[in-house]
C-alpha cells in the first residue's frame, strides 16, 4: 500500500499521470492503389468523458498514389465529434475534438495522440504497379488532453 502511494506521488509530481480524454478502439487507415481515396475508421468508446460511443470515418482523397494523406475534416456519429489526422516526420498526430457546450463554440476538449511511423507499412500487390500505404499497429489506444 505504500509502495502504492509513492509511485503515485512520484508520478504525480513528475507528470506521469497522462489525462486521457478518449478511448480508441478498431483504429484502421489505409489506402488502395486503384482507387483515388484513402480511408481512415476508428471508434470512441464510453467511459472517459463520453457516456456513449461515436463511430468515426473520413475518406480524404488519395493523391499520394497509394499513400495515406492528411484529413482535417473526419467526421463521427453522433456528430458532436471531430478530428483530423497530420502526417509529420514522426508519423500520423490523431486529435480529436469534442465541444462540451452546444451554447459556447469554445467549449472544446481535445485529445492526441501520435501514431508512430513503424505502425504503417507499404504493400505492393500481385500485379499491380503501385504500392499502397496501411495501418498495422494496434487498432487501440488512448488520446491525451491537449490545449
Amino acid at each position: 500500500m505504500k509502495f502504492s502511494a509513492v509511485v503515485l506521488a512520484t508520478a504525480a509530481a513528475t507528470g506521469a499521470i497522462a489525462d486521457t480524454v478518449f478511448d480508441v478502439t478498431g483504429f484502421s487507415a489505409g489506402c488502395k492503389e486503384v482507387t483515388i481515396w484513402c480511408t481512415y475508421r476508428f471508434t470512441i468508446e464510453p467511459g472517459t468523458i463520453d457516456s456513449q460511443r461515436y463511430d468515426c470515418f473520413a475518406n480524404p482523397e488519395n493523391v499520394g498514389f497509394g499513400e495515406l494523406t492528411d484529413t482535417k475534416d473526419g467526421t463521427c456519429h453522433p456528430p458532436s465529434r471531430t478530428f483530423e489526422i497530420v502526417r509529420s516526420d514522426e508519423g500520423f498526430t490523431l486529435t480529436v475534438s469534442a465541444q462540451t457546450s452546444p451554447d459556447s463554440p469554445d467549449s472544446v476538449i481535445k485529445g492526441s495522440y501520435l501514431i508512430p511511423n513503424e505502425d504503417f507499412e507499404t504493400v505492393k500487390r500481385d500485379g499491380l504497379q503501385e504500392a499502397s500505404e496501411v495501418y498495422i499497429g494496434s487498432g487501440n489506444f488512448a488520446l491525451e488532453r491537449v490545449n
